[in-house]
């Protein structure tokens, strides 16, 4: 979604990547994880946290990438 900010990448040695970020709503998170799920890259979508303020949802995904 066009509301979504990344604001951190992390990708660890054992295939795990964890995406930290900001988006306007908790529903554009929700939509997302659910791109992010649909990606044969990917494996193991996640939303750790999501804590909604005022103006902003943040967020961590954690995933893993396919073999």
């Amino acid at each position: 979604p066009d509301s979504i900010y990344c604001t951190a990448v992390q990708i660890q040695p054992a295939q795990q990547i964890s995406l930290r970020g900001n988006a306007s709503s908790p529903a554009d998170v929700t939509r997302f994880v659910t791109a992010l799920e649909a990606s044969p890259l990917l494996a193991d979508v996640k939303a750790n946290k999501t804590t909604t303020g005022r103006e902003k949802t943040e967020f961590e995904i954690v995933c893993t990438t396919e073999k």
